[in-house]
């Protein structure tokens, strides 16, 4: 196997195992184009085409046929160059969430944020510096984002610097680590809150699940908040549930107990059934949402 490409269909597995280290680049003739890393798809530009173990590329190629055809590029010190960074990063970022989560502004700036954040924890910096810096960020003029991208590489190649880092490799390894956990981190994204890129923030599918708690299981359909029209029972008890206090003892909402006007607010021929603070506050939402709605089908219908 002396020659530099090397068609699928001349290479046995015996010949696989015994050049099985050697490095080398997946060409596809059907495509005409490069295999990419991990095997995720094709591209034209060699530079970023994934880099293979002869026995990793037989492995993922040998029930091709001749029609597919597969050769192998071996690669030589010196002859190949990989894509920039950024560019090999966005397959792994398709791979793990599709274009519309990998494009997702907000919550890129979120991560970018987190991630920073907690390098700079890693090296010693407090959560108090960093409030203090973000509120002086925040008071000075918005930047222009390339130059702000120029400003983010030079300062981090100065941290690493200052900490004995080598940026290049550490980037290296935690892409390599990472294609290695995209089903996990599949799995990790798919339970995340899909309203909210902050971490841990439950609060609107929860919301959502009262509502629809309140619907099934409580029985009250939209015949049954239409007939609220009148006595705001929906908003009345909505504002009862949000200012109850169970840590003080009430037997009843906080209006009913302090301001001495049940009549005025919670509705009488409902039972009253306070949770824990978190809990009044999902139902107080979710009643309230069903006041939006019942206003915005009276309103087509007006």
């Amino acid at each position: 196997m002396s020659a530099n490409r090397v068609q699928l269909e001349d290479v046995t597995p015996a010949v696989a195992a015994a050049f099985g280290g050697n490095e080398c680049l997946i060409w596809s003739g059907e495509h005409a184009a490069w295999w990419r890393h991990n095997c995720e798809g094709y591209t034209v530009d060699r530079r970023m085409a994934g880099r293979y173990t002869i026995a990793t590329a037989y492995a993922a190629t040998c029930h091709c046929g001749p029609e597919k055809g597969i050769a192998f590029v071996q690669l030589e010190a010196g002859d190949w160059r990989p894509a920039p960074f950024q560019a090999r990063v966005q397959p792994w970022m398709l791979a793990c969430f599709g274009e519309m989560i990998a494009g997702d502004r907000e919550e890129r700036n979120h991560r970018f944020l987190e991630e920073a954040l907690e390098l700079v924890q890693s090296t010693g910096c407090t959560a108090s510096e960093a409030h203090q810096l973000v509120d002086y960020v925040f008071g000075r003029p918005v930047g222009e984002p390339a130059q702000e991208v120029g400003g983010t590489m030079v300062t981090l190649a100065a941290l690493c610097l200052a900490h004995d880092l080598d940026m290049h490799a550490a980037a290296e390894m935690e892409l390599a680590r990472i294609w290695t956990k995209v089903e996990a981190i599949r799995a990790k994204q798919a339970a995340k809150p899909k309203h909210s890129p902050l971490p841990g923030s439950t609060a609107i599918g929860d919301v959502a699940a009262e509502r629809a708690r309140q619907i099934g299981v409580e029985g009250w359909s939209l015949e049954h908040d239409d007939e609220h029209r009148r006595d705001l029972a929906l908003p009345r008890a909505a504002a009862c549930y949000a200012l109850a206090n169970p840590q003080s003892g009430d037997s009843g909402p906080f209006w009913i107990t302090h301001l001495r006007t049940p009549k005025q607010v919670w509705p009488y021929r409902w039972e009253w059934k306070p949770k824990d603070r978190r809990a009044n506050l999902v139902r107080a939402a979710a009643l309230l949402i069903a006041e939006i709605e019942r206003v915005d089908r009276e309103e087509r219908t007006a």
